[in-house]
């Protein structure tokens, strides 16, 4: 069974539920195309660019917190429900699984009426409501604080916990007959990099994500063919995020897209749609991106064309004599027996806390995983571990890497039963997990384990996460010569990448290539330039030791000034 997720950072940042979510399903796999910051706009982008409905048997979505939180000066209540009646219907068209859940990062009354647009929408499509804010705080009643230290996001004895709350939905849940009177309004469609422009390609992308994009610089336009389509909006990639975008037609009409997403460098835009009055917007002539600012001399808005990578266009298709049925909100709701479960690991977990002896009479594997995932005390988490090996085996290799991180095994620390989990773990090939423990040896320079770690992935497809694990494994063995030859691979790819940079720093260092440090200082001071016309927001934190090095050489007096601004600075709009 596969399990895809769409959502916001909430569903892929490592402090929330997805990896204790991935444990509890093994050996269903589980997928991630979730992007911080996103709407539920860009759920039209995610089901077509991975084509997730021919490829996954269950979705589950997860936009509501940030839909609530930019509703309405973002994203108008109208485009918001449809876009939910839109994605809703069709998955269920694709007669898929689907589960929902209900995030409120803010909590306000605004927030409730664009979350029971989602309750009521899901009720028509047999969609299960996950109520996570709801359950969160009914369960601490508001006792105590639940959010990390950006507000955003819950902390992670909280929100790990639901993970446990999905699978036992995931397990109850069946295929409902399909509804032919309920069908979406418009269908989504995706325009590639390749089919966009016959200008050269490249891969771009950072370990999680990869894409292949085509890049536009400025004097340059895109030109046609264009289906004859409404334009949605489209991903691209940049190390500027405008807060909005202009571009026109020959009709010289502006279309103007609102800031989607920000994941990284990549940008998701999308048309906000007003009412249904509001018409959308087709392409038929070259177009070129412009970012809308603000003169603070001239106090007027001024336009200004840019370069950027773009991914993907995505279009909509309005299906004949299909409408909207009008917006009639159903606020019911029920979540008792989510409740009822969630304070019951809840309470286990402190009881646990107190009393470690308790685990040895649990014979629930799911109630052992989830507890472990929210456990700060080592000791107790390795026990939990081990009482589910017991129980059932050496055979999660989710579980398996957690007790190999946990017991700090290393090439110096290592005994008979930590190093027979360490191969039996390389038996499961999985690749993510292998390069989070590649990563993990080598903060802890053990270039004897990083390498066997490495040697297993060899089967992988030579994409930035090879280069970058080989670039880091040949650095820890101080070969600095092919450290040097795999990080610049690495950034043809990801070229602002501030670690890939830094560690060719420390090669040039190394191997005393005083020329290349200076152009890759006189690299960082051009982007300074940039920024400050601009004014976009950049930070150096990673390069601040290295820069630190390097104001102690004499070699590089005369950039020592510009050093001083890199390290005393960051560049903010």
């Amino acid at each position: 069974m596969k399990i895809a997720i769409i959502g916001t950072s909430n569903s892929i940042i490592k402090s929330g539920y997805l990896e204790t979510y991935k444990a509890l399903e093994y050996p269903n796999q589980v997928d991630s195309f979730s992007l911080g910051g996103s709407v539920i706009s860009y759920a039209a982008f995610a089901l077509e660019y991975y084509n997730i409905l021919n490829n996954y048997d269950i979705i589950i979505t997860e936009f509501s917190g940030n839909d609530s939180f930019r509703c309405p000066n973002f994203i108008s209540t109208y485009c918001l429900y449809t876009y939910i009646y839109d994605i809703f219907a069709i998955i269920h068209q694709a007669n898929k699984i689907h589960i929902n859940l209900i995030f409120d990062r803010v909590r306000s009354s605004n927030n409730e009426d664009i979350i029971n647009i989602y309750r009521t929408i899901s009720k028509k499509f047999n969609v299960i409501n996950i109520e996570v804010d709801k359950i969160i705080h009914s369960a601490t009643k508001n006792s105590v604080n639940i959010w990390t230290e950006d507000t955003a996001h819950y902390k992670e004895e909280y929100i790990k916990l639901i993970a446990y709350l999905i699978k036992k939905q995931r397990e109850k849940s069946i295929h409902n007959s399909i509804q032919k009177n309920l069908q979406p309004v418009r269908k989504f469609y995706i325009q590639k990099a390749k089919e966009i422009s016959s200008l050269p390609l490249k891969y771009i992308g950072t370990t999680l994500y990869q894409f292949q994009a085509c890049c536009i610089s400025k004097q340059q336009k895109i030109f046609p063919p264009y289906p004859n389509m409404n334009i949605e909006g489209f991903l691209y990639y940049k190390n500027i995020a405008p807060n909005q975008i202009i571009f026109s037609n020959s009709q010289k009409n502006k279309y103007i897209l609102n800031f989607d997403i920000g994941a990284g460098y990549f940008h998701y835009y999308y048309f906000n749609k007003q009412n249904e009055n509001d018409t959308q917007f087709k392409l038929d002539t070259e177009f070129e991106l412009q970012n809308i600012s603000y003169n603070d001399n001239t106090k007027k808005i001024q336009y200004n064309s840019f370069d950027f990578e773009l991914i993907a266009l995505v279009y909509s298709e309005k299906i004949k004599d299909r409408t909207y049925p009008p917006l009639t909100v159903d606020t019911t709701y029920n979540f008792d027996e989510d409740l009822q479960e969630y304070i019951k690991i809840f309470s286990l977990t402190k009881k646990i806390e107190q009393n470690q002896n308790l685990i040895n009479l649990i014979t629930n594997i799911d109630l052992l995983i989830t507890i472990k995932s929210v456990i700060t005390n080592k000791s107790l988490s390795l026990s939990i571990l081990k009482r589910i090996f017991i129980l059932s085996g050496y055979n999660n290799p989710y579980l398996l890497y957690n007790y190999i991180i946990l017991s700090d095994f290393t090439n110096e620390n290592k005994n008979d039963e930590i190093e027979k989990i360490f191969f039996k773990f390389l038996e499961y090939k999985n690749t993510t997990l292998s390069f989070m423990l590649f990563d993990h040896f080598i903060e802890k320079t053990d270039c004897y384990h990083a390498e066997i770690v490495f040697n297993n992935l060899i089967h992988i497809n030579k994409n930035i996460s090879f280069f970058e694990k080989n670039a880091k494994l040949n650095f820890l063995k101080k070969d600095y010569n092919n450290a040097v030859s795999y990080f610049l691979k690495c950034r043809k790819i990801n070229e602002n990448s501030q670690e890939y940079i830094n560690y060719l720093l420390l090669c040039y260092l190394k191997l005393h290539n005083n020329n290349e440090i200076k152009k890759l200082l006189e690299e960082l001071f051009y982007k300074i330039e940039i920024a400050k016309k601009e004014k976009i927001h950049i930070q150096f934190n990673e390069l601040q030791q290295t820069l630190t090095d390097i104001l102690q050489l004499d070699n590089f007096k005369e950039f020592h000034i510009h050093i001083k601004e890199l390290k005393n600075n960051n560049f903010r709009t």
